[in-house]
């Protein structure tokens, strides 16, 4: 989504009054409207009070309809008194006259998706040295029903052309066809975000989304395709050039082409595993959304999601219910002779029986087979270094456990990978261990932690 600045007249649908001059932003900070000379508040605002415009109609300066969803300013009366007046706007929809926040579709494009997808050629041979032909219209790459909605993976070819020139690209998109109208904040939550996880966490990179669409249910000027949307999505800046996925120096995992079974099943189970474990992905992949994050705080991150998906995949008991019942009764026994105090102390203690931090840490690496093997091979030790290193970071640790930055950041690393080859092999790619185990930044990693 590139950033702009654009002068329009503005209004507030089904209000008989004067339009107002002013000038939409979009930057690093969000989206920004200014308005000289005039008002959007409502007549009965107390100066100086919030206030709240579900829907603000615009008009740029070459004719394009614009709407503003959910614009909060504050109160500073009304009429041309008001030199300026200036908003925070949600989401801007350029193309159209939106009625309410209700969405029906959506189009998302990604800096990476067209390398993840490697979709057919859009020339086609056989036309011989001096005609290009080129594989027009929209392809649909795969479909799946996730929620009664249907999401799609599409390509297309897009440009332009005329007598002295062509231009042509091929553009690859991820589509929702909602059930029934949503909220836009729904739609990204539960359905672009999801798909943009999916990249980022196959990928093994941060990845950008470079465009946006979403058709309103009630819109004037509204095309096929929807109207062009923009708003302060949580993501990386816009930064270099995009690199290659494939060959053992990349962190990618999979591909589209890469993928055991049809894109259409993979869609289906990726959302099915991102809704169990959402705040697990959150955790995993927040390094990679916010590449800016000090090697202290991704790890952090990176072990409480190791922790979590743990704790949802493994026995959290240290002993079975009747040997922990049999070892709790003989205990209090033997401390019935003991002070008051003493005795509540011990009992308290004695009502836990969970397992130890460095115990959960050990088998989620076992459980990744071959790459458990691999660092457990080279870092006997590992389960109970990055539990001390947590210890150290986490809840004013004493400097005694403390880490230094360089061996947080290759802990992190490697618990990074474990977590990544546990949740793709349980999306049934079997073998994820060779994968992973062929990528060159996962070796290197665990040479940095053995030295």
């Amino acid at each position: 989504m590139e950033y702009f600045s654009v002068e329009g007249s503005w209004w507030l649908p089904g209000i008989d009054a004067p339009d107002i001059p002013g000038t939409l932003t979009f930057d690093s900070g969000g989206l920004t409207l200014v308005l000289r000379g005039g008002s959007l508040e409502p007549s009965d605002a107390a100066f100086g009070e919030p206030f709240a415009v579900p829907v603000v109609h615009g008009r740029t300066g070459d004719r394009q309809q614009v709407s503003l969803l959910d614009a909060d300013g504050l109160a500073l009366g009304i009429g041309p008194a008001v030199r300026e007046a200036d908003y925070r706007v949600d989401l801007a929809l350029l193309g159209c006259h939106a009625e309410g926040n209700a969405i029906v579709q959506a189009e998302a494009e990604f800096d990476y998706l067209d390398a993840w997808l490697a979709p057919s050629p859009i020339r086609e041979d056989g036309g011989g040295p001096d005609l290009i032909t080129v594989r027009p219209g929209r392809t649909e790459l795969a479909f799946a029903a996730v929620d009664n909605d249907n999401v799609q993976l599409v390509a297309r070819v897009c440009g332009k052309w005329n007598d002295a020139s062509v231009h042509l690209d091929r553009s690859c998109a991820f589509s929702v066809g909602c059930a029934q109208p949503v909220r836009w904040q729904e739609i990204i939550n539960r359905r672009i975000r999801p798909f943009h996880d999916l990249l980022t966490f196959t990928l093994g990179r941060p990845v950008r989304m470079t465009g946006l669409r979403l058709k309103p249910d009630s819109a004037s000027g509204s095309t096929t395709r929807g109207c062009e949307a923009y708003f302060a999505a949580v993501q990386p800046a816009a930064g270099s050039a995009v690199r290659s996925v494939k060959g053992a120096n990349a962190p990618t995992l999979l591909t589209a082409a890469s993928a055991p079974m049809g894109l259409g099943t993979l869609l289906e189970r990726w959302f099915a595993l991102w809704n169990e474990l959402q705040e697990e992905m959150a955790l995993l992949l927040a390094p990679d959304y916010a590449p800016f994050m000090y090697s202290v705080h991704k790890f952090l991150c990176t072990f409480q999601c190791a922790e979590s998906l743990a704790k949802k995949r493994f026995d959290t008991r240290e002993l079975d219910t009747g040997i922990y019942t049999e070892r709790k009764r003989a205990v209090e026994e033997v401390i019935t002779d003991l002070d008051h105090e003493t005795v509540a102390w011990a009992k308290r203690k004695l009502e836990r029986n969970d397992k130890l931090l460095k115990d959960l840490i050990t088998e989620l690496v076992r459980s990744t087979g071959a790459v458990g093997d691999a660092v457990f091979a080279a870092v006997p030790d590992f389960a109970a270094a990055v539990t001390r290193a947590r210890a150290g970071r986490a809840h004013g640790g004493s400097g005694a456990e403390a880490v230094e930055l360089v061996n947080l950041h290759w802990l992190s690393e490697i618990l990074r990978w474990v977590i990544r080859s546990r949740l793709l092999a349980e999306l049934v790619l079997t073998d994820i261990e060779r994968r992973v185990l062929e990528r060159e930044p996962f070796r290197f990693a665990v040479e940095q932690v053995q030295r």
